[in-house]
């Protein structure tokens, strides 16, 4: 009894060690698969993303003086009020990678670039006109129309800062990616640096 026992124990002492040899040889083949499609899925997550959005209203008065002989006789005022929705987002699914699992390396080839989207609408808070000097149809749409461009310059006068802090955000969005990366033991390199596990 004592024999049968022993060589129960022995016997599965030896299909333990043949199972542990034989599964540590499939994880490591396991493991840098998993490895890639960690990354690669966390990569594909992201797709478009808005890193910037900035809101912004102005109001503006236009004056319209009907006059005779050199003289204003009347005059009459159309008050507008602009709101701008102004949007930075990158397509990240444009964005190009190299993932080296030999060398453990990711390197982002290539960023999307960044989409500006501008949305102004613009609103009449206030007509004061008079019976003389009669506010046209085309009058309104000439003003709505000066008040959408006058939008879209000042948010072109502030893109550089929009750019600026889009980059940054991106960058931290990205961060995520990093951390897993840089856990995994993989350097990186990013266009604007190489960053190390």
């Amino acid at each position: 009894m004592r024999k049968i026992l022993i060589g129960i124990l022995l016997g599965l002492l030896l299909a333990g060690i043949v199972y542990f040899l034989v599964s540590k040889g499939k994880n490591s083949g396991e493991t840098k698969t998993s490895e890639t499609y960690l990354i690669t899925n966390q990569i594909k997550n992201l797709n478009k993303m808005v890193v910037v959005e900035q809101d912004f209203s102005f109001m503006e008065k236009t004056k319209y003086s009907y006059k005779v002989l050199g003289n204003e006789v009347s005059n009459s005022s159309l008050l507008t009020i602009t709101n701008t929705k102004t949007q930075l987002s990158y397509d990240l699914s444009q964005m190009k990678y190299e993932l080296d699992t030999v060398n453990k390396k990711l390197t982002f080839t290539q960023l999307p670039s960044p989409q500006f989207q501008i949305i102004p609408s613009v609103e009449i808070a206030g007509v004061d006109d008079s019976f003389i000097n009669r506010i046209k149809e085309e009058d309104i749409k000439s003003v709505t129309e000066s008040a959408k461009k006058n939008a879209i310059a000042k948010v072109e006068n502030n893109k550089p800062q929009l750019l600026q802090r889009g980059s940054a955000q991106l960058e931290h969005n990205l961060n995520g990616i990093f951390v897993l990366a840089r856990n995994l033991g993989y350097q990186i390199e990013y266009p604007k640096q190489t960053i190390k596990p």
